[in-house]
């Protein structure tokens, strides 16, 4: 199926905006179900909408919905670099929002990692188009006087996701003395 044959399927199906609704529903249950039937379907690979949707609901106040939205935007992205082609417009559309997650969004997508060991590769594509995360993650492992408790995690993907692929050379993942 080609983007226009995708668009016209996507634009006359009401089950798809329905769904795309209920991905932003106050009761967590929806935007699981809205996830699953969504990802079923192959739209957040295909259609923009659904995947800046997805990127939204990476700060979901439900850690298990969280993690579930973290490994579908994870499976999106690890495509690309398996030779997958993502049309243009959903890369760009993800682009764009990543690269613009704050530092409270980062530490959401921690929290994840601390429970879900899962959602690590997934994170990992996730912060490769995020510029910032490599600060925050260093500014994490270097404060001594960090409460936050993700200190490790942080370490993890900047030598994991980073330094050991060459991606973000300026993170600096050494405590100073």
């Amino acid at each position: 199926m080609n983007k226009t044959q995708f668009k016209a399927d996507f634009e006359g199906n009401k089950e798809i905006w329905l769904a795309a609704e209920r991905l932003v529903s106050p009761r967590a249950v929806e935007r699981e179900e809205a996830l699953d039937y969504l990802v079923e379907l192959g739209a957040p690979a295909k259609s923009p909408l659904i995947a800046y949707l997805l990127a939204t609901r990476l700060s979901d106040p439900e850690l298990e919905v969280r993690c579930h939205m973290v490994k579908a935007l994870g499976d999106v992205l690890s495509s690309v670099e398996q030779g997958e082609q993502l049309p243009d417009n959903v890369l760009r559309h993800l682009q764009g929002f990543l690269a613009h997650l704050n530092k409270e969004q980062i530490l959401d997508l921690l929290e994840v990692s601390g429970q879900y060991l899962s959602a690590e590769e997934s994170l990992i594509e996730i912060f490769k188009l995020c510029s910032y995360a490599g600060n925050v993650l260093s500014g994490i492992v270097n404060d001594r006087k960090n409460s936050t408790g993700y200190q490790a995690e942080s370490n993890i993907f900047l030598w994991r996701g980073w330094i050991s692929r060459g991606k973000y050379s300026s993170a600096s993942p050494c405590n100073e003395d």
